[in-house]
């Protein structure tokens, strides 16, 4: 405890961090439920924020996430899984534009337009290693281009989750996402946002509700909660709502909402979070799983 302690302290620097997208969840399901991510069941989607979650893969699973978010900012997704006699494994692609921005000089001149975006790539592994523990492990490239500059990183993440043997309707998972390389731009060089999660998640057997909870501490920020719970209708039609402790956009931001619309091998999930003055954004995905 107290090594984990200090590495958690030592890395907190607000800051000296960049590459903050890498901090969104990038699954509707699991920004519903106040973005709770680090125990839900398994989901290709959720990989990058628990690599462990990929254990969980029986199949095959293919994701495509898009979001609209304030001023026109737009996010987009595409995640594929699948497994092996040896390990299950997931590959993400992930796409931030901010759109066109109006170009400024040292004295405040008018220059030509520019596209300032993000992209990363995610390749990670996740093995059971038991019927109540499994594993995993993530290795991420990322790049930052704003304007002609342009920085980059390595990452690396890991992760597990267990069900507790005596109360399996317990679930409970830890991980550390994003540690990685310094990202420089022109002289100055940026930590990535790193955050260290853990979560737990209450599912019974045979009942259509759940229950999510989850602490995590971003290397760039304050530790915020994340509780959520969803009820699903004859397994067709699930509602869902979540509460995250971050009130960076007033008291009414931390507030989520959502559903999910099932059917055999698809599904589709919507989830719409509101930002204060920055209005309303939308986060739709739809799943795969065969």
């Amino acid at each position: 405890m107290k090594i984990l302690t200090f590495l958690i302290f030592s890395l907190f620097n607000p800051d000296d961090n960049s590459f903050v997208f890498l901090k969104n969840l990038r699954d509707a399901e699991d920004i519903a439920l106040g973005e709770a991510s680090c125990a839900l069941p398994c989901d290709v989607l959720s990989f990058i924020f628990n690599p462990a979650l990929l254990g969980g893969i029986r199949n095959y699973e293919i994701s495509f996430y898009s979001s609209l978010l304030w001023n026109n900012i737009k996010e987009s997704y595409f995640a594929f899984g699948s497994r092996t006699k040896l390990f299950n494994y997931g590959i993400s692609l992930n796409y931030l534009n901010y759109g066109k921005i109006e170009g400024r000089d040292e004295l405040g001149f008018k220059t030509r337009e520019f596209t300032p975006y993000d992209f990363s790539i995610h390749m990670g592994i996740g093995k059971n290693v038991s019927k109540f523990l499994k594993i995993g492990v993530a290795f991420s490239y990322a790049i930052e281009q704003i304007e002609e500059e342009r920085g980059n990183s390595f990452l690396f993440s890991f992760g597990t989750k267990y069900i507790i043997p005596n109360i399996p309707s317990i679930k409970v998972g830890f991980s550390i996402i994003n540690l990685g390389t310094k990202i420089k731009f022109i002289k100055e060089s940026f930590s990535p946002a790193t955050i260290f999660k853990l979560g737990a998640l209450y599912k019974k057997s045979k009942t259509p509700y759940l229950f999510t909870l989850e602490l995590s501490i971003p290397t760039d920020d304050l530790p915020f909660v994340s509780a959520g719970g969803s009820y699903a209708i004859k397994n067709i039609f699930e509602i869902r709502g979540g509460f995250k402790s971050s009130f960076d956009a007033g008291f009414i931001s931390a507030f989520r909402f959502g559903f999910g619309l099932n059917q055999k091998a698809t599904s589709l999930d919507y989830a719409i979070v509101p930002r204060g003055v920055l209005g309303i954004t939308h986060h739709i995905d739809l799943k795969f799983k065969f």
